[in-house]
C-alpha cells in the first residue's frame, strides 16, 4: 500500500512553521504518488507560521486537551494527545509514519506503537525530547525517568532520520546509533521568488529595521534581546517586537515606551524580508536540541541576522556568512555595532544571504526527493 501518515500538533489551518513544513511535504508527497493521511490536534498555536490556502492529504483532528501557560498541565495534556495522535495513526494502516516532535514525547508513542504494529516510522527531528527537559532545567541527565524515556525511545529506533541539519544528525546519533537513511532538511527554508506588497511599518522608511519576531521562550536569552533595546540607535534605526512565550513579558515590559520600539501583534512571514537585521538567539545548552527556523526563513528571503549563540550548532554553521555573530553573554559590542552599522554593510551581507538562499533551496529540494525515494521504498517492501 503505497501510504503515508504524517503526525504532528499543529497542522493548517492553524498557524505554526511545523505545521506548515508537514503541509508543504504532504503536498509534494501526494503531487508524486503517495496517499498521504495527517493527523493533528484541532486546537490553537500562538506561532507565527504560514497562511496556507491548500491544506494537503486527508486531515483527522483528535481533541485539543489544553492551550494554557501552566507547566505541568501542558506536559500532562502533552502526554495525553500524543497518545491518541499516535493511536489514531496506527488505525489508520499505513506502510509508514512520518513522526514530527510537537507535542513534546510524540516520538516516543510513535515508536512504541510502530513497535507493536511493526509499522516503519520515520522521525523527523524539530525540537528535540526528552532532551529539551534537560535544556530547560526540569531534570537532571540522571534522572531516572529521563533515562527511562530515552531508553525506551531507543528499543525501536527509525528507518529514517529528517533532521534540521549535520550537527543535529551527529547528537541523534549518540543516542539511537547508526540511523540507515538520514535526510537533511532544515525548516523554515522559503521561496525567495515570493513577491507581496510593503508593509506599513516599510513605506517611506528609510532607517534601518531591526526585528525580533517570533517566540522568546526557554531556549533564547531574552537578556540580549533586552541588551539589543538598550544599545540600538532609534535615530538610524527602527526596532520591530512582535513575540511570544515564556520570556515574552519580560522583554515586552523593558520595551514599552521606548523610543524607536515598533510592537506588532504578528508580522506576516511574507513580511520578513523586509527586516534588515533578523535578530535571532540560542542558549548553549540548547544547542542541536532546537535549530531556530526564523533564521532559516530570514536567510532564505536575503535577509542578514544578527546571531547570538555558540559556534557548535547548525544555525552558526550553516548562516555565518549571512550573520553578525555575538555569543553568549557576549553583550558589550552592541552599542558599538548599532553606532558603526551602514546599510552598504547590511547590502554586503544581504548579497552572502542571497547566495545561501540558493543553496537552502538546493538542499530542500533534495530532502523532499530523498523523502519520497524513502517513503516510496518502504512502502512496496
Amino acid at each position: 500500500m503505497n501510504s503515508c501518515v504524517i503526525v504532528n500538533r499543529n497542522y493548517p489551518p492553524t498557524s505554526g512553521i511545523t505545521g506548515s513544513s508537514a503541509n508543504e511535504l504532504a503536498f509534494f508527497l501526494i503531487s508524486n504518488g503517495i496517499d498521504v493521511n495527517v493527523v493533528s490536534v484541532d486546537g490553537k498555536y500562538s506561532g507565527g507560521g504560514l497562511k496556507n490556502n491548500c491544506i494537503s492529504g486527508n486531515v483527522y483532528r483528535i481533541k485539543s486537551f489544553y492551550n494554557g501557560k501552566n507547566k505541568l498541565f501542558r506536559l500532562l495534556s502533552s502526554l495525553i494527545e500524543g497518545f491518541f495522535l499516535a493511536r489514531k495513526a496506527i488505525s489508520l494502516y499505513p506502510a509508514c509514519i512520518i513522526c514530527l516532535t510537537d507535542p513534546p514525547l510524540l516520538n516516543l508513542w510513535v515508536s512504541y506503537y510502530s513497535k507493536k504494529s511493526s509499522t516503519p516510522w520515520i522521525y523527523w527531528s524539530m525540537d528535540l525530547y526528552p532532551d529539551a527537559f534537560i535544556a530547560a532545567n526540569l531534570v537532571s541527565s540522571k534522572n531516572l525517568i529521563y533515562r527511562l524515556l530515552e531508553s525506551f525511545l531507543c528499543q525501536n529506533p527509525p528507518v529514517g532520520l529528517i533532521s534540521l541539519g549535520r550537527h543535529q544528525i551527529d547528537y541523534i546519533s549518540k543516542s539511537f546509533g547508526d540511523i540507515s537513511k538520514k535526510i537533511i532538511l532544515p525548516c523554515g527554508i522559503r521561496d525567495l521568488s515570493e513577491n507581496n506588497s510593503i508593509p506599513n511599518w516599510k513605506q517611506n522608511n528609510d532607517k534601518i529595521i531591526i526585528g525580533y519576531v517570533g517566540n522568546i521562550g526557554e531556549a533564547h536569552d531574552a537578556k540580549f534581546i533586552i541588551s539589543i533595546i538598550d544599545s540600538f540607535n532609534p535615530s538610524k534605526q527602527l526596532l520591530i517586537l512582535s513575540v511570544y512565550g515564556a520570556r515574552a513579558d519580560f522583554v515586552l515590559k523593558h520595551a514599552s515606551g521606548k523610543i524607536g520600539v515598533l510592537l506588532l501583534p504578528q508580522v506576516s512571514q511574507s513580511d520578513l524580508r523586509f527586516i534588515d537585521l533578523h535578530i535571532v538567539s540560542l542558549l548553549p545548552c540548547w544547542d542541536n536540541i532546537c535549530v531556530p527556523s526564523k533564521a532559516f526563513t530570514a536567510v532564505s528571503l536575503g535577509c542578514c541576522l544578527i546571531l547570538n549563540c555558540s559556534n557548535e550548532n547548525d544555525i552558526y554553521a550553516e548562516l555565518f556568512d549571512a550573520s553578525w555573530h555575538f555569543e553568549y553573554g557576549n553583550y558589550s559590542d552592541l552599542k558599538f555595532f548599532f553606532k558603526s552599522i551602514s546599510k552598504s554593510e547590511i547590502n554586503s551581507k544581504r548579497k552572502e544571504a542571497l547566495h545561501l538562499s540558493k543553496n537552502l533551496a538546493d538542499v530542500k529540494n533534495k530532502a523532499f526527493s530523498e523523502i519520497l525515494h524513502l517513503t516510496k521504498s518502504i512502502s512496496f517492501r
